[in-house]
């Protein structure tokens, strides 16, 4: 089987980080797990050490500062594949098996498309937003995927890598960042369907975030 390795980036999520790393743990399947703290002032560090996974500490704010240091790291790490999933517990851990089937032989990347949404789980402001961005994506890159969003995504190791020494975005502008680059690149980019359940405790991302991923798309299509 192919050694993995399944990122959390975590701010504060004190509430949910134990939940990730249990149920992923509950796979059975003996993939390594790392949580990014991205400076948090909750108990996500005291949470994630008692549970015994590996553990980075990033001060720098920004689920792109987070993610840009965990990748960097891949250079020396001895596994095949990379999944990043938010530590919010909103991304069920059993579809990450199945990101990976096709990991490496059909795709590059694989991304989970938020399709199955649990009542609750994303504002109609949020989805309506999320549909345009996407939209917008796939007119400016010629792709056709549903969700460039999304906060879980499948990479063979190589391509961790190659994104840590050139994202920019420090917050969450980092998924179409790395979407974008992923494309220029001409990466063969999946997507599976995938269930979406309500986060525990206030939404991050807000409507100006919005406006600067669309510019974050348009920017780097035109660089």
């Amino acid at each position: 089987m192919d050694k993995v390795i399944v990122v959390l980036p975590a701010y504060n999520e004190e509430k949910t980080v134990g939940k990730v790393i249990d149920e992923i743990r509950l796979l059975g399947l003996g993939y390594d797990i790392l949580v990014v703290d991205n400076n948090s002032t909750d108990k996500t560090a005291e949470i994630a050490k008692a549970r015994g996974v590996q553990y980075l500490f990033v001060k720098e704010q920004g689920k792109g500062c987070a993610i840009s240091k965990a990748f960097l790291g891949s250079a020396t790490w001895d596994y095949d594949c990379v999944v990043m999933i938010d530590a919010d517990f909103t991304y069920p851990a059993s579809y990450i098996p199945i990101l990976l089937k096709d990991l490496g032989t059909k795709y590059d990347v694989v991304l989970g498309w938020r399709k199955y949404k649990i009542r609750g789980s994303m504002t109609t402001t949020n989805k309506f937003g999320n549909y345009l961005l996407t939209k917008l994506a796939c007119l400016l890159y010629g792709s056709n995927i549903h969700d460039v969003c999304t906060g879980l995504w499948a990479f063979c190791n190589e391509w961790a890598y190659a994104l840590s020494g050139t994202l920019e975005s420090k917050g969450f502008m980092l998924e179409p960042e790395m979407f974008s680059r992923l494309k220029k690149w001409n990466l063969r980019i999946g997507e599976i369907p995938i269930e979406y359940r309500p986060r525990e405790g206030e939404a991050k991302l807000h409507i100006v975030d919005g406006l600067r991923i669309a510019w974050c798309l348009i920017r780097e299509r035109f660089r």
